[in-house]
């Protein structure tokens, strides 16, 4: 596993991201199999099964493409009936691949499973580009970006249709847009400003579309993001004419997409509810939780911990100092993005994400993890201590392809619900209040902490049918993807010595 050197001297981004025409295709081309690569793998780990939140959102797709209609059906909790409760992001952007599975397949249905791969596999892709422009090697951030892909609840939630991954998707790319935004200052010699007014937008338009996918996303994502373009755009002072025509120019294209985007969901919720903000979250779950016990839950809890399933961001705080070093505004955005999700769903009664396999709330955040990772110094214990905590990491992630967390679930809460206990708290209520209590068995119960089982599961040889069958070529397919990473590591190698790369970060 590389290490960044602590004396590294601040990357000019702007050279960084000035690629002659030969290495922008080499780039592309790179970014492109990582791409393809990455969804062919996630797609193959898609569980057929669907989640409640997924299943709302589907039923959306479906009622907009065949009725014409918002009106869906919720057979299980009854909960969003007639409308439901999630944002409209997600089912918009599955209308497309329902029409074409539609006019492929005679079944709109049919390539639906590809959408959370295609959106984990471009945050990868995204990931990459961003550590590039914040002056890391080619090769430094296809390791990394890697890292995230497979080491990460990436992997999971690439098989699972929530709106957390697109929120990530979305911050990730507003992270990379701003970085970019405040590289085209000061503009190059014959270079248009136009640059500038371009990333603007595209950064508003990525967290208009997240914003589309949850409200939450105001708070927890643009007001950070925006409060760092501001300080970006104020802070560059400059002088010559047109400097105050530029800042509202800018302004104003960041703001317009997420304005609009606060419209439609104002809308929505009025045609849903008769009034912004409504729906049954605010009566079923509210922050309820004591903050410390949240925040205990989301990061050390044996069933729902980020350090227990993601071990190697132990090293994010290592990582932040360096970061800061070079790239202090930014640095302070990231561990702000953290530490508002964090306070924010820790003291949320649903601080885990329902019936889910780790921190949901916090999948949203972990590319940002990365780029502290990923910035860690050169130390005489990192390189081996980064090494075993990646390794750990992947199997973790490998332990949950392996055995879904869907059968463990299923296993266990056969098992938990019969309880005496289950049955005097929770003797007549619904479906999803017992579920809630069982969760809350998995989450802070060591002996039935998910890892464990599914590590159980493993000893006794009850896995995931689909790795059942695939066993006895799992060889040549580990081949094969090693095949594909050297190509690709060789592809960012040469890139790196194409753009001069400095010696000190291979």
């Amino acid at each position: 596993m590389q290490a960044l050197p602590s004396n590294l001297a601040p990357a000019n981004p702007s050279d960084r991201a000035r690629l002659s025409i030969p290495q922008s295709r080499q780039a592309l081309a790179l970014q492109l199999g990582l791409f393809l690569v990455l969804v062919a793998v996630y797609w193959m780990c898609v569980r057929r099964y669907i989640v409640y939140d997924g299943d709302m959102m589907l039923r959306v797709t479906r009622s907009l493409v065949t009725q014409h209609s918002l009106r869906i059906q919720d057979p299980v909790l009854h909960l969003s009936e007639p409308y439901s409760y999630y944002g409209i992001g997600v089912s918009l952007l599955l209308v497309p691949l329902f029409i074409l599975g539609q006019l492929l397949f005679s079944d709109g249905m049919s390539l639906l499973t590809l959408f959370e791969p295609m959106v984990t596999a471009l945050t990868v892709v995204v990931l990459l580009r961003l550590l590039v422009e914040l002056g890391l090697t080619w090769s430094r951030g296809l390791t990394f970006s890697l890292l995230y892909a497979f080491g990460s609840l990436a992997w999971f939630y690439a098989g699972v249709l929530y709106s957390d991954q697109l929120v990530g998707l979305m911050l990730t790319l507003a992270g990379l847009c701003a970085v970019r935004y405040r590289s085209c200052f000061p503009p190059a010699a014959g270079e248009s400003r136009v640059g500038a007014a371009g990333w603007a937008f595209a950064a508003g338009a990525a967290l208009s579309l997240a914003l589309l996918s949850r409200w939450d996303t105001a708070l927890l994502v643009i007001v950070p993001i925006s409060a760092y373009f501001l300080y970006t755009r104020v802070s560059l002072r400059r002088r010559e004419h047109g400097f105050w025509w530029g800042r509202v120019r800018d302004a104003s294209l960041f703001l317009a997409p997420i304005l609009l985007a606060a419209a439609v969901n104002v809308a929505y919720d009025v045609f849903r509810y008769g009034r912004p903000l409504g729906g049954p979250y605010g009566t079923v779950v509210g922050f309820t939780t004591p903050l410390l016990t949240g925040l205990y839950g989301l990061l050390l809890s044996p069933g729902a911990g980020l350090l227990i399933f993601v071990p190697i961001v132990l090293l994010a705080p290592f990582g932040a100092r360096a970061l800061y070093r070079r790239w202090p505004a930014l640095a302070v955005l990231i561990i702000s993005l953290i530490l508002i999700r964090l306070l924010f769903y820790a003291r949320w009664g649903d601080w885990a994400g329902g019936t889910t396999w780790g921190p949901r709330y916090l999948v949203p955040v972990l590319p940002m993890l990365f780029v502290l990772i990923a910035f860690v110094p050169q130390r005489r214990w990192t390189t081996p201590v980064t090494t075993l905590l990646a390794g750990v990491s992947v199997a973790i992630e490998m332990l949950g392809q392996v055995v879904p967390y869907g059968a463990y679930f299923t296993s266990i809460y056969a098992q938990l619900s019969r309880r005496a206990a289950v049955n005097h708290a929770c003797g007549g209520c619904r479906l999803d209040q017992r579920v809630e209590i069982v969760n809350r068995t998995l989450h802070f119960d060591p002996r039935f902490a998910p890892l464990v089982g599914q590590f159980n599961f493993v000893r006794q040889g009850l896995v995931d049918p689909l790795w059942a069958h695939l066993a006895p070529i799992v060889p040549l397919i580990l081949v094969v993807l090693a095949a594909v990473y050297i190509m690709l590591r060789r592809q960012a190698g040469s890139l790196d010595r194409r753009v001069g790369a400095e010696p000190s970060v291979r």
